[in-house]
């Protein structure tokens, strides 16, 4: 007789999560014909049914509820014994060099370190408010918040935090001279 493991449990746990195949093999970066093989199995192991295949949905039947609230506090264990394996957890320490331009980091940056601080006291932050965009990949800095996409840098991860309206102000014509 087959086992149950984890990899079957954590794909129970993404059509919990998402609804549906499709969502959740982007969730766990795998096709959809691996879910629902995955599922299959779970199903086919613990001898019952775990979803209702209702209109292109999955949902829950209640032994699938039961199963995925022990899968989630498996998880969670999973989670915790690999921060301590690691021997760290989820406390941010050592030094780290974020860039930005002067106006982020005086307007958002500087306002919220004191928070960060106090969440993350054994964290230390060196801010660099620099106009021109320094190299991330040759250590000049650990992180970047920019106002445009990096171009040129090779190797980096950037990822879109969110949009900053401005806009531009000025007279419609200039005032009479005198």
């Amino acid at each position: 007789m087959q086992e149950l493991n984890w990899h079957d449990l954590r794909h129970v746990l993404a059509v919990a999560r998402e609804g549906a195949l499709a969502p959740a093999a982007r969730a766990l970066r795998v096709n959809e014909t691996t879910i629902a093989r995955r599922i299959a199995r779970a199903e086919r192991i613990l001898g019952s049914r775990l979803f209702h295949r209702t209109s292109g949905r999955l949902l829950p039947t209640e032994i699938g509820q039961t199963v995925i609230h022990h899968a989630e506090r498996i998880e969670a264990e999973i989670e915790t014994l690999g921060e301590r394996a690691m021997g760290t957890d989820s406390r941010a320490v050592g030094t780290v060099r974020l860039t930005s331009n002067p106006m982020i980091v005086n307007r958002l940056l500087v306002p919220a370190i004191g928070e960060l601080q106090t969440s993350h006291p054994m964290l230390r932050l060196e801010l660099i408010a620099e106009p021109r965009n320094l190299s991330l990949t040759k250590r000049e800095a650990d992180l970047a918040l920019r106002l445009a996409r990096p171009d040129k840098e090779q190797k980096v991860i950037a990822r879109r935090l969110g949009d900053l309206p401005f806009a531009v102000y000025g007279a419609k014509r200039p005032p009479p001279t005198r």
